[in-house]
C-alpha cells in the first residue's frame, strides 16, 4: 500500500491520505492536534472550517479561551483518551499516547489496514506510563536529535534545584520566572505545592491556569498580574512572578531582584542551574535528549524513520537521520525545503 507519509514545507505532518497533524492538508479529512504550542498550530482556522479535529481533552480545554467557537463545534471536535486506546474516527483507526511534553500533549498512531504510522510530536523520555507498539513508519521530532546532546541530570534533580533556587531568591525580593507555555505552568504547580511563597501570574497564564490546576492537582492561591491584590503582594516583596517567554511586563513597573529563565538553550546540559549575577537559568526541558530519541526509535522498531526538520535545527535533523541510517541500520530520511532527503 502506497501511503502519503511525510512532512510538508509548512510543518504539516501527513499520516496517510486521510490524516494530517499540526497543520492543514486540503486532501485530509482529519486533523490531529498534538498539543497547544504555537509552532504546532499552523492553519488551525482552516482546519476548523474543513476538517474533523482530534485532540486530548486537556488540549481542548486549553484552546477554548483563544478559540471559543470550539465549544459550538463539538460534532467536529473529537476528544480522545491518551492511554493508547483505539478510536474509530470516520472509519480511521486512531490512538493517542501521552507524550509528557506539555499538558495534553499526544503522540498519534494511525492504523491503515495493518500499516502503523506514528508521529512522535514533541515528547519527553521515558513516556509517562505508555507502552508503544511496533510501527512501520515513524515521523520523529529532532529538537535534541544531534548525537552528544544528552542531559546529565534527571527531571527530579531539576525540580529540586529549581525549588531550592526560588526559595533562596524570594528571601531577597521579587523574582521573575520566564518560560515556555506548559513548562512555566508546571513550575507554578511545583512552587504552589511545596511553598507558601506568594505567586503572581501574567494574564496569559491565568487564562488557562484552571486547566493545569485540574489535571496537575494543585490549589494554592495565585494572583493575577495587574490586579489590586497582586500589586499589594509585589509591594511587600518576596513574591514569585510567572510569565511566558512571549510576554512583556514592563507596563507594571515591578522591581525584580532576580530573573529565572526556564530554558535549556541558554542554560547548561551538564548542570541543573547556572547563574550570572541576578540572571539564572534552570534547565527545565520537556523534550527528550538524543539518547531518549534513540530509545523511542528502538522501542517501536520502525521500518522507516522520517525526521521532522520543519521545527528546530535542520542540522540536528540531518545528523539524526544519518545516525539512524548508519548506526541503527534503519531507512531514514528528512525533509528539506519540502523535498525528501534519503540518507
Amino acid at each position: 500500500m502506497l501511503l502519503n507519509v511525510g512532512v510538508d514545507v509548512d510543518g504539516c505532518i501527513n499520516l496517510g491520505d486521510r490524516v494530517c497533524c499540526d497543520g492543514f492538508n486540503a486532501d485530509s479529512s482529519i486533523r490531529i492536534q498534538t498539543h497547544a504550542h504555537l509552532d504546532h498550530m499552523h492553519n488551525f482556522e482552516k482546519s476548523k472550517a474543513f476538517q474533523k479535529i482530534i485532540m486530548s481533552a486537556a488540549t481542548y480545554e486549553m484552546l477554548l479561551p483563544d478559540h471559543p467557537d470550539l465549544e459550538f463545534r463539538r460534532s467536529q471536535v473529537v476528544c480522545c483518551s491518551t492511554n493508547g486506546a483505539m478510536n474509530n474516527v470516520d472509519g480511521v483507526a486512531v490512538s493517542l499516547f501521552s507524550t509528557g511534553h506539555m499538558l495534553g500533549g499526544v503522540m498519534p498512531l494511525v492504523n491503515y489496514d495493518g500499516s502503523f504510522l506514528l508521529y512522535s510530536s514533541d515528547f519527553s523520555w521515558p513516556l509517562p506510563g505508555v507502552s508503544l507498539p511496533r510501527v512501520d513508519y515513524l515521523i520523529v521530532d529532532a529538537t535534541y536529535g544531534e548525537p552528544g546532546k544528552n542531559f546529565r541530570f534527571s527531571h527530579e534533580e531539576v525540580v529540586e534545584s529549581f525549588s531550592s533556587l526560588i526559595k533562596r531568591l524570594s528571601r531577597k525580593g521579587n523574582v521573575l520566572v520566564v518560560g515556555h507555555r506548559g513548562r512555566v505552568e508546571y513550575a507554578v504547580s511545583v512552587i504552589s505545592k511545596n511553598y507558601t511563597i506568594p505567586i503572581v501570574c501574567s494574564k496569559r497564564i491565568c487564562k488557562t491556569l484552571h486547566v493545569y490546576r485540574k489535571y496537575l492537582n494543585f490549589s494554592g492561591r495565585v494572583y493575577e498580574m495587574g490586579s489590586v491584590e497582586a500589586t499589594e503582594v509585589l509591594s511587600s516583596g518576596g513574591a514569585v512572578v510567572f510569565c511566558t517567554s512571549r510576554e512583556r511586563l514592563d507596563e507594571y513597573c515591578v522591581d525584580f531582584k532576580d530573573k529565572v529563565e526556564l530554558s535549556l538553550f541558554h542554560g547548561s546540559k551538564k548542570e541543573c542551574v547556572t547563574s550570572n549575577g541576578s540572571q539564572h537559568y534552570v534547565s527545565f526541558t520537556d523534550h527528550a535528549d538524543f539518547q531518549g530519541t534513540v530509545s523511542l526509535i528502538e522501542s517501536v522498531s520502525p521500518k522507516v524513520v522520517i525526521v521532522d526538520s520543519s521545527r528546530g535545527d535542520k542540522t540536528s535533523a540531518a545528523k539524526l537521520s544519518e545516525y539512524i541510517s548508519r548506526t541503527m541500520n534503519i531507512k531514514s530520511e528528512f525533509m528539506l525545503g519540502g523535498k525528501r532527503v534519503v540518507v
